[in-house]
Order: structure tokens, then C-alpha cells, then sequence
């Protein structure tokens, strides 16, 4: 049996009548999320349970004038133990270095007057280029200066927000296109490499944004794998 071991903690990520699971395309499903932490492990799984969108859920109609507003179910999803889970497929949780591979798209303007940072997770401002035009950009992230350690749980960071700022050239404050970013880590106790593509195909105009960001996407565990993207990422 898949889970034989007990948990530390669940956590039931409801969703109201509207989308709610995170699909491989970035849409949502009405659905429930079970997001559950092994007692014994440092191991997260989840398990989504998606809804009959055939169907509505609701409470019963009340009996009288004045509603009671009694506790009642409304519908029971059953829980398999042998499938329907998730486990992270990243080969570590620790990570010594850390890489990003940024694109923005071959399209009549799709580069930009400002200067473009990435924050991952709650890292300082990591410089993309200033002014950047077409193309990638890819570079270590110094987990010293952007962290302030040496080595950084990939558990910790969640997401990924590029700012816009504007540089003293006139043109500044334009919109770009954003082909889409993959990160890059090698694991702190050997030299397993792993990437994190959820977001290698964004490919869409952004805005200057003055407080803020102007392009954030949000990752966990789950989105790291051994298998990497396209070669042509240079990661």
C-alpha cells in the first residue's frame, strides 16, 4: 500500500463553485486538495479530487421562513491509498547553486527600455539586464548575496516575480514579451542536477508595473523534476 506511513498534518484546500486545481496548463479545476506532510519523512504528497462539474453542491433548501443553518454534507469524495497521489520528483530538497534561464520573445518589440529583476522566493533583486532586448538571458543566482546562506531549501522558495524599473533611457516604462523562465539547482550533497520548467512557456506582452510585480508565477516541490527542458535554455 502506497501510504503505510501516518502524517503529520493535512491541509484541505477547498474550493468554492469556482476553479480551484492547478492543472499541468496553468488552468483551474473545481475540485479538493489534500496537501499532506509524512510523520516520518521529509516528504509532502497531494491529492486532488475533482468535481462533477455536472452537478451542483449545495446545502438543502430550508424548511421554514427562518433557516436553521444546521451543519450538513453535501457530497463525499472517497480517498484512494494506492493512487490518485503525488510525490515530488526532485532528487534533493537542499540545493548549492542555484540558476535562472530567462527569454523574452522574438516579437517586433518584444524587448524593453527597463531594467527587468527576478525575485525568487523572498531573495533580494536579481539584476536580468538593463534594457534588454530579444532573446535569453540565463546566469547563477548567488545564494550568498541573494539569500544570505550558502545553501537554500527548494521548499522555501514558492515564487518567482520579475520587477520592472526604469532605466534613465527615455523609452523606459514600455511593455515586453515574456517567452518564459526555468530555474536550475544542483543538490548540496552531490552533483545531481534538477530544474523547475513550470513557466518555460508564458509567452505573453507585460506591463510596466512601478510598485510591484509586473509577471509573478508561484511553484512548489512538485514542480522539480530531473528532467530538463530544452536544451536551448543553456541550463
Amino acid at each position: 500500500m502506497l501510504l503505510s506511513r501516518a502524517f503529520l498534518a493535512l491541509t484541505w484546500v477547498v474550493t468554492a463553485a469556482q476553479a480551484a486545481l492547478t492543472t499541468g496548463d496553468g488552468k483551474t479545476d473545481p475540485g479538493v486538495q489534500i496537501i499532506a506532510d509524512c510523520f516520518n519523512a521529509s516528504l509532502r504528497a497531494r491529492y486532488n479530487t475533482r468535481l462533477d462539474d455536472k452537478r451542483f453542491y449545495r446545502h438543502s433548501p430550508p424548511s421554514s421562513a427562518v433557516p436553521s443553518f444546521t451543519e450538513e454534507t453535501v457530497a463525499a469524495f472517497p480517498v484512494s491509498l494506492d493512487d490518485g497521489w503525488e510525490f515530488g520528483r526532485a532528487p534533493c530538497f537542499e540545493i548549492r547553486k542555484l540558476y535562472y534561464s530567462f527569454a523574452l520573445l522574438h516579437w517586433y518589440g518584444g524587448g524593453t527600455w527597463d531594467t527587468l529583476e527576478l525575485v525568487i522566493g523572498n531573495s533580494t533583486g536579481i539584476k536580468i539586464a538593463d534594457a534588454p532586448a530579444v532573446g535569453r538571458y540565463k546566469a547563477e543566482v548567488s545564494l550568498s548575496e541573494s539569500f544570505g546562506q550558502e545553501t537554500i531549501d527548494i521548499r522555501s522558495l514558492g515564487k518567482l516575480q520579475i520587477m520592472t524599473k526604469n532605466a534613465t533611457n527615455s523609452g523606459a516604462g514600455d511593455d515586453w514579451a515574456m517567452k518564459g523562465i526555468v530555474l536550475s539547482g544542483v543538490c548540496a550533497d552531490s552533483s545531481v542536477q534538477m530544474w523547475m520548467s513550470k513557466y518555460v512557456d508564458v509567452g505573453s506582452w507585460f506591463s510596466h508595473v512601478e510598485s510591484g510585480p509586473a509577471w509573478s508565477g508561484a511553484f512548489d516541490f512538485l514542480d522539480w523534476s530531473r528532467k530538463g527542458p530544452n536544451p536551448a535554455w543553456g541550463l
